[in-house]
């Protein structure tokens, strides 16, 4: 309907109004990355419903021990392997209690934090979207995406797990590494020495996913609906939502409207950081009421004109906006990881921004201060 009413406002016939339509659907549906995120999803959910995570965590603290290379092998592992923060929230939420944190005010912020790296992790569902809409080497996007994963995870870790994460060591069959491990590299060995196609990437992982399911007898009709129903609804909110972005943008092409209000506010300001911060206010105030993606993809055709006409750096906006939006996610949004610690632990909003108030602060300090490091 939307793009419907755009349409005849510019005046436009049924016949074009069809091809818009259907070229807007095509180009969607083709596009490497939009197929990619299904297949990423159905891995993720599998390994966490068939218990893969849980193991996988077990078996890294008691071989490896509760220190910094335990917990980078175990969080770089699975920010990899969960491709959605949403169900990386789920692996934090089932595979931990807040007894491991110290206390419930160490878990909340753990929770926070740790579901934000991941939304900016090497394979995540974000980063694969914002690459692409902003047409930048994917491959160069996730080496940036994980060095920087790395770099706050070592951060993290002096700030707040060095002191009160204990998780427990119910598992010492370091055999229990090896799904994630092969995952892990395979997907890196895939990406940089063979250079395939992110579609069909994702498509060999689901598939080395479904037989690893299937052969270590965790298999389960029940398991596997479960999983493949969770992740085609995700896979439908998340393509529905591009496709009625690109109705807006195709109105911003056609008329030269963003293009033009760039273009007037960038005479009242010469420097480009001026209008970074416009962009990362505007984000602060959709946050209580879009997630995380939805604000990347409203406010895309502002940033990507301020981005050509002032030539700035698109990996470093890509890592650096990612990285805000993250804080989003502690909005009290259904399915958000703000809304489900909620529930787990049965606290008040206000209570949640108290406890992750700092946390926020700093991490909009990094994550706006990245773009002028990269």
């Amino acid at each position: 309907m939307a793009i419907l009413a755009i349409s005849l406002y510019l005046g436009l016939s049924f016949d074009q109004i069809l091809f818009i339509l259907n070229e807007n659907f095509v180009n969607l549906v083709t596009k490497p990355e939009v197929i990619s995120v299904p297949f990423f999803l159905l891995s993720s959910e599998l390994f966490l419903n068939a218990g893969f995570t849980k193991r996988f965590k077990e078996a890294v603290f008691s071989n490896f021990g509760n220190n910094l290379i335990g917990y980078l092998i175990y969080f770089l592992g699975i920010c990899t392997t969960i491709s959605s923060s949403v169900i990386f929230s789920k692996v934090l939420s089932d595979d931990f209690i807040k007894e491991e944190f110290g206390n419930k005010r160490s878990f909340v912020r753990s929770y926070f934090l740790l579901s934000a790296v991941s939304y900016v992790a090497p394979i995540s569902i974000p980063l694969i979207i914002i690459a692409s809409i902003l047409e930048v080497s994917l491959k160069k996007a996730i080496l940036i995406s994980f060095s920087y994963t790395l770099i706050l995870l070592v951060i993290y870790y002096f700030l707040l797990f060095n002191k009160n994460f204990m998780p427990k060591k119910a598992g010492t069959n370091i055999l229990h590494i090896l799904p994630v491990a092969i995952y892990f590299i395979g997907l890196y060995f895939l990406i940089y020495v063979i250079s395939l196609p992110i579609d069909v990437i994702s498509q060999i992982l689901f598939l080395y996913t479904f037989i690893l399911v299937t052969v270590t007898k965790k298999f389960k009709t029940h398991l596997v609906e479960i999983s493949a129903k969770s992740a085609f609804i995700r896979t439908g909110i998340i393509v529905s939502v591009i496709y009625f972005i690109n109705i807006f943008n195709f109105y911003s092409v056609y008329t030269n409207s963003t293009e033009n209000l760039i273009s007037n506010i960038a005479i009242l300001f010469s420097e480009s950081g001026f209008m970074l911060v416009l962009v990362y206010i505007m984000a602060f105030f959709l946050m209580d009421l879009i997630d995380p993606l939805g604000i990347i993809l409203l406010l895309f055709p502002i940033y990507s004109n301020i981005i050509n006409a002032y030539g700035l750096n698109k990996y470093a906006f890509l890592v650096s906006f990612l990285s805000f939006v993250a804080m989003a996610l502690i909005g009290n949004i259904k399915e958000l990881p703000g809304n489900i610690i909620r529930e787990k632990l049965i606290l008040s909003t206000f209570e949640i921004n108290d406890i992750v108030l700092i946390d926020f602060l700093i991490l909009s300090a990094i994550s706006f201060g990245i773009y002028f490091i990269l």
